[in-house]
């Protein structure tokens, strides 16, 4: 928190105050978590009133955010400058997929990256908020978002004996439901593709069924996801580089791909493998810091 320049008065006679302020502040901050922004706007609403009734009528009318900020300090909307609300995750990503005009894609994977698992899960947990996702953004970008959001999550293990198998083929079981449910590389990314609606849970049993039906089912798994040599190969100084959403395989040797992951950008991906690192949970790392030789391309969906 900044001090004003008048603020001249001993601590000891400002301790009430202070106290009593960050009371408040706790009190709005969970109501805000609780119950979003239009409770809290609400609360605060005839503060908000009474002081724009003390401005000129040519004042714009402060953000919700500026509001928040105000009402935590006591001091106007335009002139503090308290303590920043870091609002919830999920409350950050709805406003973003509510509001009107271009949502910015580079603020809500930054805003991912910076929350707790418990903030990304509760999002990921939300279905409405998750098919809003899928509605607003193109199917490359929404799953990125998606594959983003399950930093952290699951298991990496093969099918046909893992949890996401066992529920969107067999039937049985509650699939990916905790954190610690078990899929392999390319069921994570249908998985995210699932979640954003690009992909239905038909379209995952077909997908099985059709490569369990083939002699090679690894190598008709990966040749339904869209793996061919006729692929561009990674290669920076040639230009080629994959875009956003886009799958990267990863070729070690000269059979089919030994990995799939998704694209983020900026040379990263987001990944479930036990390599490069033995740690076997969805992980972004860079997009060479798994061996082979790089392809990519566009999704099924």
């Amino acid at each position: 928190m900044y001090a004003r320049a008048a603020d001249t008065a001993p601590v000891a006679r400002r301790a009430p105050a202070v106290t009593a302020g960050r009371a408040r502040s706790a009190g709005l901050i969970a109501l805000q978590r609780s119950a979003g922004n239009r409770a809290v706007a609400t609360l605060i609403g005839p503060v908000a009133r009474s002081r724009a009734d003390s401005t000129s009528a040519s004042v714009q009318r402060s953000s919700l955010s500026d509001l928040l900020r105000a009402a935590l300090t006591g001091g106007s909307a335009e002139r503090s400058a308290g303590p920043r609300v870091q609002r919830a995750l999920a409350d950050y990503i709805r406003g973003q997929v509510e509001v009107y005009g271009p949502p910015d894609l580079n603020g809500i994977m930054r805003a991912i990256r910076a929350a707790p698992m418990t903030e990304r899960r509760a999002v990921v947990d939300d279905a409405a908020l998750m098919r809003g996702i899928g509605t607003r953004f193109p199917r490359d970008y929404a799953t990125t978002i998606a594959s983003a959001l399950l930093e952290g999550m699951y298991k990496w293990q093969n099918p046909t004996g893992n949890d996401f198998f066992r529920f969107f083929v067999l039937g049985t079981g509650p699939g990916p439901a905790s954190p610690s449910s078990t899929m392999n590389c390319w069921e994570s990314v249908m998985y995210a593709a699932f979640l954003v609606g690009a992909v239905s849970a038909a379209w995952i049993r077909t997908f099985y069924t059709t490569a369990l039906a083939q002699p090679d089912a690894n190598a008709a798994a990966y040749a339904l996801l869209g793996w061919s040599t006729a692929l561009p190969t990674r290669n920076p100084a040639a230009g080629r580089e994959p875009s956003v959403g886009q799958l990267v395989f990863y070729q070690q040797g000269s059979g089919v791909p030994g990995h799939v992951a998704i694209y983020l950008g900026g040379g990263r991906i987001m990944s479930l493998w036990n390599q490069p690192n033995g740690i076997d949970h969805v992980q972004e790392v860079g997009i060479t810091e798994i061996s082979g030789t790089i392809y990519y391309g566009n999704p099924p969906w």
